[in-house]
């Protein structure tokens, strides 16, 4: 079981990394549900996963499953932040979300402006 998602983590990152291999992620300081901010540079030292979602996709939620188990498994090597954007998704979406597919890690809220300066739109 750890082989496959090893596998599509590395696939993932490969595809993903395109132009932004070798250079500094943008930065950002964004809102979870409960307001508290979260900036990339509070996990240094951690492999940092940052995961474009939107809580009505199905694959997203295969990926929240396999995310957590990755979590699980490396422990406080590995964290993941979860980015969502309003109007779609908002604080009644995301707990649901987060409750049904048993999520613990912060889910944060963009007004698609990190999204566009990770995705260069």
């Amino acid at each position: 079981m750890r082989l496959p998602i090893a596998l599509l983590l590395c696939a993932v990152s490969l595809f993903a990394a395109g132009e932004l291999s070798g250079r500094r992620a943008p930065g950002f300081a964004l809102p979870d549900s409960s307001l508290r901010y979260h900036d990339p540079q509070d996990y240094r030292g951690r492999i940092l996963i940052v995961d474009f979602m939107a809580t009505n996709c199905p694959h997203c939620a295969t990926l929240s499953r396999i995310l957590e188990q990755v979590k699980s498994h490396y422990g406080g090597k590995v964290a993941v932040l979860s980015i969502v954007n309003p109007p779609a998704d908002n604080q009644n979406t995301v707990s649901r979300y987060a409750a049904a597919h048993k999520v613990t890690s912060p889910i944060l809220f963009d007004c698609g402006q990190v999204a566009a300066s990770y995705l260069r739109v």
